[in-house]
């Protein structure tokens, strides 16, 4: 690592745990892997997961065991400042943003951030760090409200009755409805009632 510096300021944890496990520490910058891409952070996204993540929930579901000191922040913008020798299309000065969910060797809760290089694209004309940062994960939590509709009609209408769950398309309403009562109890203040 050519300028960069040995250490970095990073809120991390020494152990999966509460919020009391959040410290600010000093740790070191990790080089990235040949299929990496080494991100001066700009932005980091907060994730609706962050606190699970935490608390080690999710650890088994790392294709690695997770690095300690552990960083939080799957999502996030900034500027490569190295890039692995196993990648293509990005070069040191590229402006990208990231979503590497569950990275076991770091996220955007620190200055540097190794990232997959899979995981990250450059950030779109017209948009501002800031933006980016915060495009990966979190405005399809906003959407899903304005489709959530639409995804339970397909879930139920589709995906169920091709799983076996309830009886296949073009079932009597009633059917459908009675079979979606014995598996998941009665719905309350439906149109039916």
């Amino acid at each position: 690592m050519s300028d960069l510096p040995e250490h970095q300021t990073a809120i991390a944890l020494d152990e999966f745990g509460g919020l009391d496990h959040l410290t600010l520490q000093q740790i070191p910058v990790r080089e990235p892997r040949e299929d990496e891409i080494l991100i001066r952070v700009h932005t980091a996204g907060v994730g609706v997961w962050d606190p699970s993540e935490r608390e080690g929930k999710m650890a088994e579901r790392m294709d690695e065991e997770p690095d300690f000191p552990y960083v939080l922040g799957s999502d996030g913008s900034g500027t490569v400042v190295e890039v692995g020798a196993d990648v293509d299309g990005f070069d040191e000065g590229d402006t990208v943003w990231a979503s590497h969910f569950l990275n076991p060797r770091g996220g955007f809760y620190s200055e540097y951030v190794p990232v997959k290089a899979e995981f990250a694209a450059p950030v779109p004309e017209g948009l501002s760090m800031n933006e980016a940062g915060a495009m990966p994960a979190e405005p399809p939590y906003s959407t899903i409200s304005l489709i959530g509709s639409a995804y339970w009609f397909a879930y139920f209408l589709v995906i169920l009755p091709l799983l076996g769950v309830i009886e296949k398309p073009g079932a009597e309403p009633a059917t459908i409805e009675e079979d979606f009562d014995s598996h998941y109890g009665k719905a309350s203040g439906t149109a039916a009632e």
